[in-house]
Formats: structure tokens, C-alpha cells, sequence
């Protein structure tokens, strides 16, 4: 994800798995300050979120990576940022 402004709060993901309840993943979320990881080695057929507090200024990016462990595929289906006050 690029940012166009500067940017200190909550990075929400989401996952869910529906149609299995044996798919496992690792999701690292990097903002330039070094990686976070989530590892979501559960079934996770009834969601999960997953929170990372970012910090990034103008013009960076924060990297996103979602690593099968077992199942077919990772899975993301949500992005949500929440900025701090």
C-alpha cells in the first residue's frame, strides 16, 4: 500500500476462510520499520482480525505478505485503517 500522506495508527486486516476449516497462513505486515507478523495456524472459517499499529510519512509504503502454511491458498478479505489521534 502507497501512501500520499503521512499516516500513524491501526492497520485492521481481515481473513476468513470459507469454504474449509484446515487452511493455515502467516501474514507480515511491513512498514518500513521492521516486519509483524501474524500466524494464524487455527481454523479460522469464522474470521479472524488481525491488528498492526503502522506508522509511514508521505511517499512510503507498507508491504503486505500472506504465506500459505497448509491449504490451497492465503487469504485476505479486508483492509481497514484506523488513524490514531
Amino acid at each position: 500500500m502507497d501512501f500520499t500522506a503521512d499516516f500513524s495508527g491501526m492497520l485492521h486486516l481481515y481473513s476468513v476462510d470459507w469454504d474449509t476449516t484446515s487452511r493455515r497462513q502467516i501474514v507480515t505486515v511491513d512498514d518500513g520499520s521492521g516486519s509483524q507478523q501474524m500466524v494464524l495456524d487455527s481454523p479460522f472459517n469464522l474470521g479472524a482480525w488481525m491488528h498492526f499499529p503502522i506508522s509511514v510519512t508521505s511517499g512510503a509504503s507498507v508491504t503486505i505478505t500472506m504465506d500459505r502454511t497448509a491449504g490451497h491458498n492465503a487469504v485476505l478479505a479486508g483492509i481497514f485503517l484506523d488513524e490514531g489521534e
